[in-house]
């Protein structure tokens, strides 16, 4: 009865259409709860680190007292926290980044690829 409605497809057509949400949460469900909490606290921690890296650099329009030293410490302390996770989970995050790395250039040489076939007049260049 909910599917010939039509409210099914209507609420849920994200999800639908894009696994990523199922994935997550079958991963979540068979992962045992030390390395699921060792994955997720590596991810935060660098992300946290990319963050102050960043923060510096971007000129925020917010007033910070010190701040190249107050980025650099937090630097230092997220990095001392990572330090304590165990080597495979540096590993993982290791193969996980390497694995985005990949993705990301072949979905950059693909959409230069395209914008080079749209744009009219444009120079191909020789074949390898």
């Amino acid at each position: 009865m909910i599917r010939e409605s039509g409210w099914f497809e209507t609420c849920f057509r994200d999800d639908l259409e894009n696994p990523i949400g199922a994935v997550t949460a079958l991963t979540a469900g068979l992962l045992p709860i030390d390395i699921l909490g060792e994955r997720v606290s590596i991810g935060t921690l660098l992300a946290l680190v990319v963050i102050c890296a960043a923060v510096p650099v971007l000129r925020c329009p917010f007033r910070v007292p010190a701040l190249p030293a107050a980025a650099g410490l937090g630097i230092l302390s997220r990095l001392g926290l990572m330090r304590g996770l165990p080597a495979d989970t540096w590993l993982r995050l290791g193969a996980w980044l390497a694995l985005g790395l990949v993705l990301s250039a072949d979905s950059g040489r693909r959409a230069a690829r395209r914008h080079r076939l749209a744009t009219p007049g444009s120079v191909q260049a020789p074949a390898p």
